[in-house]
């Protein structure tokens, strides 16, 4: 681990992050959010509160194999990284930087991010963690240019946008296609649809692999939608052919997450028949879910997408879904434990 560096005359000392510090972690991400606010309103006002971002960064910290830095001055701590790490069927060995598993004091340069993951990041892949992922605020751009500096590159994207009373007039319906909430006799058609985003995410230029038996099992897994209770699920059709679908449900995020508000919905899967794309059914299927959402008193609906997906880059913001997150990635070159030179 990086010991210390001086920096405009000030003296750094890197060390292990552990428990002791949460609590200055806590104010140091409680301020982060104050900042990231003001760029982006919609994220949730409760995080500036030091006693609630201290339950998202100790939340985030006892997630599995967590590990990090931390920066002192003096006996200040003015920045800290961490993440954890997951062992997973499709993912391999990753580790995670969730939204809460770093922060900076404020006037402090993100350049200290390098200096932070050149401390933190040797005990990732210590763990044969090669694929790290950070999500950094979408709007926080010396934020970013730190990640990017140090190879990391867009994955995902977040976007949350308003349910509004607007969204209660659907006109997205045109000429033979009507939009209905799906039903059990749907399941076998629905259940159909589960290859479609996997065919055009296997392709250029997203590139997003997935295993046969991973695709296999996504038929059933579709199918499940119509037995959950809290599922909200839309159909497209024209001339009772599904063309298209939409599926909702209330968001539920994990603690360590500081960009979902309350009374949230979340666009879980959607997908257009290739033949259809473009023609208006995602449209019209959004307008008729956000007037339901509105009608049970949802204020917010979030959603994701890969950011190398063109349809969805151009779908989901010409929604109105405003970037508030992204999930950035790095991949080391695992030759790096024995190609030393």
């Amino acid at each position: 681990m990086v010991q210390s560096i001086r920096q405009g005359g000030t003296l750094y000392n890197f060390v292990p992050f552990a428990d002791k510090f949460l609590p200055d972690a806590a104010v140091l991400l409680a301020a982060r959010h104050q900042r990231d606010r003001q760029r982006c309103p919609a994220l949730p006002v409760r995080l500036e509160d030091p006693a609630e971002a201290l339950k998202a960064v100790r939340a985030a910290w006892q997630q599995p194999w967590a590990s990090g830095a931390a920066i002192l001055a003096g006996e200040q701590l003015i920045g800290y990284l961490f993440a954890d790490k997951l062992f997973d069927q499709l993912l391999g060995r990753t580790a995670w930087v969730r939204s809460a598993g770093h922060a900076l004091a404020k006037g402090v340069s993100c350049d200290l991010y390098q200096e932070l993951y050149a401390a933190a990041a040797p005990s990732w892949l210590a763990y044969g963690c090669f694929d790290h992922y950070v999500m950094a605020a979408a709007d926080d751009q010396e934020l970013l240019a730190a990640w990017y500096s140090l190879g990391f590159g867009q994955q995902q994207a977040y976007g949350l946008r308003p349910i509004e009373l607007a969204d209660g007039s659907p006109t997205g319906e045109s000429g033979r296609m009507t939009v209905r909430s799906a039903g059990p006799a749907d399941r076998e058609r629905f259940a159909a649809m589960a290859p479609l985003t996997a065919e055009y995410q296997v392709q250029a230029p997203v590139w997003a692999p997935v295993p046969a038996e991973i695709g296999a099992a996504r038929p059933a897994m579709y199918g499940s939608v119509l037995d959950d209770e809290d599922a909200m699920l839309w159909l497209a059709e024209v001339d009772g052919q599904v063309i298209a679908f939409q599926v909702y449900y209330p968001a539920e995020p994990q603690a360590y997450d500081l960009f979902v508000p309350n009374q949230c919905a979340e666009l879980a899967a959607a997908a257009t028949e290739p033949a259809w794309r473009g023609q208006g059914a995602s449209r019209a299927l959004a307008q008729h879910a956000l007037k339901n959402l509105y009608q049970q008193g949802y204020q917010w609906c979030l959603t994701d997408w890969r950011t190398a997906n063109p349809l969805s880059s151009r779908a989901w913001p010409h929604l109105g879904y405003q970037r508030v997150v992204y999930r950035l990635h790095r991949r080391i070159d695992e030759r790096i434990l024995w190609a030393r030179g």
